[in-house]
């Protein structure tokens, strides 16, 4: 802002900006992307001229972690939503682990780029943001697992990397059971394959066999 009773000129790394009268100025500075420095050089009714500088130094916004939840763990998928606050219209990575991060395994990497317009409507956000994966078969075991999400920050910076809301979340598939059912008829037998209790398949044969099947 700058006051005189003369006439004031602004100048933005010495390139004439505007004129802005008898009186006074307001130079808007809230969306510079870039350091400047600002000379206003006025004249008062006398003729005599003054100036007066400044420099203004524009500074990136702190980087913030991604935020996000963990929606779903079931036997069938695992899914949630994550952005970057920093970047809250592109789709960032999402890591998925057994045990976290460190001490755990690395069950999936993925970008957050499902539809979710939940997301973009509470956050006043563009972009996609939802992630799912189809729950791996290593884990129906019927053995507990701490299933962990983490949003991977936009900037590549892994202190920044944040746990979702939610996580983690104890996931327990039972192992997936089968049987087989063998006729014997002298000459040929029939066989056939069992899972969960259906039948999948049933075949004849000619010739003696033994089957060792695990399921």
């Amino acid at each position: 802002t700058s006051s005189n009773a003369g006439n004031c000129v602004l100048y933005r790394d010495g390139a004439y900006v505007d004129q802005p009268g008898l009186n006074y100025t307001n130079y808007p500075i809230n969306n510079m992307t870039s350091n400047a420095t600002f000379r206003v050089d006025c004249n008062n009714s006398a003729g005599q001229v003054g100036s007066s500088s400044v420099g203004v130094t524009v500074q990136a916004p702190p980087n913030q972690s991604p935020i996000g939840y963990l929606d779903s763990v079931t036997c069938d998928i695992i899914g949630g939503w994550a952005f970057d606050p920093n970047t809250p219209s592109d789709s960032i990575s999402v890591h998925i682990y057994d045990g976290g991060a460190g001490p755990g395994k690395l069950i999936a990497g993925v970008t957050a780029n499902g539809d979710r317009p939940d997301v973009r409507s509470a956050y006043g956000i563009s972009g996609n943001h939802g992630f799912t994966i189809t729950t791996p078969a290593s884990l129906k075991d019927g053995k507990n697992h701490s299933i962990y999400a983490y949003g991977i920050d936009s900037s590549g910076n892994a202190n920044y990397n944040k746990d979702l809301s939610s996580s983690p979340q104890t996931l327990n598939c039972p192992k997936p059971e089968g049987s087989i059912k063998i006729t014997n008829n002298k000459e040929k037998f029939s066989y056939c394959v069992f899972k969960d209790g259906s039948q999948v398949f049933c075949e004849n044969s000619q010739d003696f066999i033994i089957y060792v099947i695990s399921l």
